[in-house]
């Protein structure tokens, strides 16, 4: 932070470029423009990284114009504004992954208060956020096929004693139907966690032993 802050005092940005020029993530530097009274209405942007000019510009040998500002210069980001605001008035530390243009793309983003104005570090998350994305869409079609399920259906989390033999199991989800037939129509929340056996032993003769069988074998 004290080189941040030397630099951000002016010494032309060289230590700064040395430090961050080289990383692959984005990164800007912005310094806060203010009218007579004070207030706030713009940052000059005092420097971006190639990684930046990469993604922003399409090109590390792009250059932002001689005194661009966020708000002229960067009006596809306009909608940030309000963050920079409160980081810069406030010293709150600001951190969420968000969208890049229409959501081709997702950055880990921080924005860090420096002096009288802040520093926005950003990582390219877009691979794991559309992986997630992914798997909660299988989860949303497989518990969609679950819920409409004509017959009971049950996930179920094996129990193991210490000398690993199985002795019950807990109740990860069980679809409407089977709440309705076995448990006269329970809550997922009232049921999810719960030890089968042990809440309802009247369970064990019919169910015990197959669910051994699979645990254990």
């Amino acid at each position: 932070e004290r080189a941040l802050r030397e630099w951000f005092d002016g010494d032309g940005g060289a230590s700064f470029d040395r430090g961050f020029g080289a990383l692959e993530d984005p990164v800007m530097v912005l310094r806060a423009i203010r009218d007579g009274s004070g207030r706030l209405v713009d940052e000059s942007i005092e420097y971006v990284n190639s990684a930046w000019r990469r993604r922003i510009l399409g090109s590390a040998d792009a250059r932002l114009p001689a005194g661009a500002t966020f708000l002229t210069s960067l009006p596809q980001f306009a909608d940030r504004w309000e963050l920079h605001r409160r980081v810069i008035e406030t010293g709150e530390r600001f951190h969420s992954v968000m969208p890049f243009g229409d959501g081709e793309g997702w950055f880990d983003t921080e924005y860090v208060k420096l002096g009288d104005g802040l520093v926005v570090l950003a990582r390219d998350v877009t691979a794991r956020v559309l992986a997630e994305r992914r798997i909660s869409d299988s989860e949303a079609v497989l518990r969609g096929a679950f819920e409409s399920y004509p017959g009971g259906m049950a996930i179920l989390q094996p129990v193991f004693d210490e000398a690993g033999r199985f002795v019950d199991a807990l109740v990860s989800y069980m679809n409407p139907v089977g709440r309705q037939r076995h448990f006269g129509g329970i809550s997922m929340e009232e049921i999810a966690g719960r030890r089968v056996f042990a809440t309802w032993p009247h369970l064990r003769t019919p169910f015990f032993e197959h669910c051994r069988r699979v645990a254990e074998t």
